[in-house]
């Protein structure tokens, strides 16, 4: 009995953690101090840190990107024969992307949030 009381103690920690994150997650805060026409491209990496993507375009633009993602897998998904049916896992991404001129200068700011929820059984 005792065992048991261990063993339902360990997997309940271990579900806890099920999750993964990957990428650079940008705030609201961060974002806030880049002024489009002022802020330049070394100012942006300073800021937000090295991104995930930097192209470079015809005529010297420079586009940066920047992604992160966290996925956390649902306890109910370790239920034994239920889990596959009322299991899943939950994603949260979000995506940053900036625009600079050939002068090395911000011009443009787009940033999305997607969550997505996925089940096993359908």
């Amino acid at each position: 009995m005792r065992y048991a009381k261990v063993f339902v103690m360990v997997t309940v920690l271990a579900i806890a953690g099920c999750g993964a994150t990957s990428g650079t997650k940008i705030t609201e805060d961060q974002l806030s101090r880049l002024k489009v026409g002022e802020t330049t491209r070394a100012q942006a990496v300073s800021i937000l840190g090295e991104p995930n993507s930097d192209t470079a375009m015809s005529g010297g633009a420079r586009i940066l990107v920047w992604v992160y993602s966290s996925t956390s897998v649902r306890p109910e998904t370790f239920i034994p024969f239920a889990g596959a049916f009322v299991g899943g896992a939950d994603n949260k991404s979000s995506s940053v992307v900036l625009t600079f001129g050939s002068n090395d200068v911000l011009e443009r700011t787009g940033a999305s949030n997607t969550n997505v929820s996925s089940s096993l059984s359908r």
